[in-house]
């Protein structure tokens, strides 16, 4: 509820125990394309799901050509590449929902996304 009142449509989890790491959204998993390479949260932690939908996407992803990184992406990351405009095109989600907005911490920015 208080998600929807502060004007998101989605929360995005981070790990349990620093709440420092992106690991996905409440209803899917979460990719961004920082500097050309897709980056996404590594499921082997074991409290992402690592399903067919992922696997294939990053699949697609590799087959084009663009790097992927599967490992631990911060929300400091973002933020920084959202302020340096490294953050390019848009973040994808298995529904392809753009991040347009973020707050963690008292920290919110708009993404002010380039298109490639």
């Amino acid at each position: 509820k208080k998600v929807v009142e502060a004007g998101y449509q989605q929360i995005i989890w981070t790990d349990s125990s620093e709440h420092k790491y992106i690991e996905e959204s409440g209803t899917m998993n979460i990719m961004f394309v920082i500097n050309g390479k897709l980056i996404t949260p590594n499921p082997e932690t074991g409290t992402i799901l690592p399903g067919i939908t992922r696997k294939s996407v990053i699949q697609l992803v590799k087959d084009k050509g663009i790097t992927v990184e599967e490992r631990k992406v911060s929300i400091e990351e973002v933020i920084k590449a959202m302020d340096e405009g490294g953050l390019h095109g848009r973040p994808y989600s298995f529904s392809d929902t753009p991040l347009r907005r973020i707050s963690a911490t008292r920290v919110t920015r708009s993404c002010r996304f380039k298109t490639q």
